[in-house]
């Protein structure tokens, strides 16, 4: 899987013309992908990924710490396991436990 950097207008025009967004999103009262600030990762798949990089080679999981933003675009993924590092103890469901064991 890859994440980029994108807008929602981008995304629209490229990927989500308006009829899939109306049957794919505004269900759910979605009206935008990119640029709400207080989403933060979900705590057992962040812990998942970081795991992942780190399993591929130190310089991965260090590339992935340092290159990876949350979505305010200036917090780190490192800075944001410093502030919360309960995040890397968290453990994921039963039914997950094989699969996000990194």
């Amino acid at each position: 899987m890859l994440c980029c950097a994108s807008t929602d207008a981008e995304y629209k025009a490229r990927r989500c013309p308006p009829e899939e967004w109306q049957r794919r999103w505004a269900p759910w009262g979605v009206d935008r992908v990119w640029g709400d600030p207080s989403v933060l990762p979900c705590r057992v798949y962040c812990r998942h990924c970081v795991l992942a990089a780190r399993s591929l080679c130190a310089e991965a999981g260090e590339s992935f710490l340092d290159c990876t933003y949350l979505a305010d675009r200036q917090t780190t993924l490192r800075q944001h396991l410093a502030q919360d590092p309960g995040i890397m103890m968290e453990q994921p469901p039963p039914s997950l436990a094989g699969r996000y064991s990194g």
